[in-house]
């Protein structure tokens, strides 16, 4: 398996975090199980072939849970991660989608249409990358604005790893915690604190991805976990996994470029 990420056009940036392509390359011995875990996220995420007929294009909103997708050899998926406020561009209420999963076409039939026609004529991430571009860079001028006060939270509580308080938060933005709390939620769907407890968990999962990785006791340490048990029971309750499990399947993935 291979999963790289590729940066979206600037006027994007806003809105979108990254694209990425994760490809099954050989036929596994038994059905494989692709794994995503929670990042705080929405995803449009298009699979060819599909695994399902008529759901190529999926849309998923924020997940507090980990999921799991099935897939074959040779499949490939391009993925849109739009950043945690920026559902704005597609239009939709981020409260409704919190752990919840469907085919595009039944909520966004014209952007369903046009994405998977593009995406059916393309051989690479390249030439998916323009094909998302220019589909979603044409829904720019209808876009509702974004929260700059909850993207300015977003980006403090991910630079501190979910580390930072909440009511430091809220302080530093000059907003009372508790209006804080209702516009964070209306904009991301989740609240402070389960974003927070997200970006906790995705900077230890970076462990899997290092060199040289370090040991559990020492992450649990370094993120403010109270010892490794409580480290394994949050493992277990954001991604359905104990670290370790979690590490031999990251293990099998070749990963290139791919971001915090």
């Amino acid at each position: 398996m291979r999963y790289h990420e590729l940066a979206p056009a600037a006027a994007l940036g806003p809105y979108v975090q990254c694209y990425a392509e994760f490809v099954v390359l050989e036929a596994p011995s038994k059905p494989y199980l692709h794994v995503v875990i929670p990042d705080g996220c929405a995803h449009l995420s298009y699979l060819r072939p599909a695994t399902v007929p008529g759901h190529s294009l999926m849309f998923t909103g924020p997940r507090m849970v980990g999921a799991e997708y099935p897939m074959a050899a040779r499949q490939t998926c391009w993925d849109v991660k739009l950043r945690p406020h920026g559902l704005t561009l597609l239009g939709l209420q981020p409260t409704a989608w919190v752990d919840r999963a469907e085919p595009v076409g039944l909520g966004l039939p014209r952007l369903a249409a046009a994405l998977v026609a593009g995406l059916d004529g393309c051989d690479d991430a390249e030439d998916a990358r323009l094909v998302l571009d220019k589909v979603l860079g044409s829904l720019l001028s209808g876009a509702a604005p974004i929260d700059r006060l909850v993207a300015e939270a977003v980006s403090r509580i991910e630079a501190s790893d979910g580390q930072l308080a909440i009511s430091d938060v809220a302080s530093g933005l000059s907003i009372s915690e508790r209006q804080f709390q209702r516009r964070f939620r209306a904009a991301v769907g989740l609240t402070p604190k389960q974003f927070s407890r997200i970006r906790r968990f995705r900077a230890c999962a970076r462990n899997m991805i290092a060199e040289r990785p370090e040991e559990w006791g020492r992450v649990a340490t370094a993120y403010g976990f109270s010892d490794q048990a409580h480290l394994t029971r949050e493992f277990a309750a954001l991604s359905g996994r104990p670290p370790t499990t979690l590490e031999r399947y990251i293990a099998l993935i070749e990963h290139g470029e791919v971001e915090p």
